[in-house]
């Protein structure tokens, strides 16, 4: 028996449920997560071309910008196909090797959006709160090694539980391989890799838009009084206020996520009561259309930011305005030289 795969009462159940779903349900969930890990993987791919582009740029805003696009684009190419082929399927057809694989790289990689977004949050607190101090933390030069070293702290949580002896188990209700539910040393990185960033980018966001609130109210007692004053301009608000959005979208798909977690591992009977090894996976504590959402919302999660971007940032949206265009005219062209060529004059 493959063993990234549970046998308890509990998992069979889900095991069941997914391996017996009805033709249409199957195309439904299959085409909806296929249709967002494309569309995330085009925008992404979309959004680090543009940094790329524009690499020369004073905006040192963007490089965090383009790290959470790569790792968002690496999350979907890299375990895309897993959950993919999953759901078509109806069951886990790789090996234990693959499982890991899939654990051990979603899971880092979900850790470094999110820490990198805390990152984000703590350049806009010193761009906007602590200004005299913002450019000599922030140079290009180390907000790079911020962004390497973030990356790679993210990916001690799945490496510390690896290397403890833990293993990444294929759970059929979100068609994902997780950490066993062990309240472990392990696994308590899950809860502090949450908690911990989360309530930093709070602290973060509630001074800089309470100092954004009395830089307005300065500026209207300037306009009155035609004096002069000094804080954050225009463009570095328009910023701030995009990168919190995906704060926003980025909170809006994994607060459902947190707490269904929080849920299956509350319902983790105490160590006492066990009565094998597999007791600790309770699988199934709740319905499958909560972990479908599960899956669903973490995916969208890694597709969302470039329509913020497109949305909110002037730069980013005349770039997709220019790639969008090319597009149009190339067909444009290619529909005139046809006509020409069909009919000549």
């Amino acid at each position: 028996m493959n063993s990234s795969l549970v046998d308890d009462d509990s998992s069979k159940t889900l095991n069941s449920q997914f391996a017996s779903r009805s033709a249409f349900r199957v195309v439904i969930e299959t085409l909806v997560h296929f249709a967002i890990v494309v569309v995330g993987t085009l925008g992404n791919s979309l959004v680090i071309w543009i940094v790329f582009k524009n690499k020369n740029s004073a905006k040192l805003a963007n490089l965090f910008i383009g790290a959470l696009a790569v790792s968002d684009f690496l999350i979907l190419v890299l375990t895309g196909w897993t959950f993919l082929s999953t759901l078509v399927l109806g069951t886990w057809p790789f090996s234990d090797f693959v499982c890991q694989y899939q654990g051990f790289t979603g899971f880092g990689l979900a850790c470094a959006s999110l820490f990198l977004i805390t990152q984000t949050s703590i350049n806009r607190y010193f761009k906007v709160v602590c200004t005299k101090h913002y450019r000599s933390i922030y140079t290009p030069k180390r907000t790079k090694a911020i962004i390497i070293g973030t990356t790679l702290l993210s990916f001690l949580g799945p490496s510390q539980y690896l290397a403890n002896g833990g293993r990444y188990i294929f759970h059929s209700g979100k068609y994902y391989c997780f950490q066993k539910f062990e309240l472990t040393a392990s696994t308590s990185w899950y809860l502090y890799g949450i908690f911990v960033p989360t309530a930093v980018i709070t602290f973060c966001y509630y001074k800089i838009f309470r100092t954004i609130r009395l830089h307005q109210s300065r500026i209207k007692a300037m306009r009155q009084n035609a004096g002069s004053i000094i804080g954050p301009n225009v463009e570095d608000i328009k910023a701030t206020r995009t990168l919190f959005l995906t704060v926003v979208g980025f909170l809006c798909c994994w607060t459902p996520v947190i707490v269904i977690d929080i849920v299956d591992f509350a319902r983790i009977p105490s160590s006492h009561s066990r009565s094998s090894p597999t007791d600790v996976q309770q699988f199934s504590t709740l319905p499958r259309e909560l972990y479908v959402l599960y899956t669903l919302l973490a995916t969208l999660s890694s597709s969302i930011n470039p329509f913020i971007y497109g949305a909110m940032n002037n730069q980013f949206r005349q770039e997709y305005r220019k790639v969008l265009c090319v597009g149009r005219a190339t067909r444009s062209t290619e529909v005139e030289v046809i006509r020409t060529t069909t009919n000549p004059i």
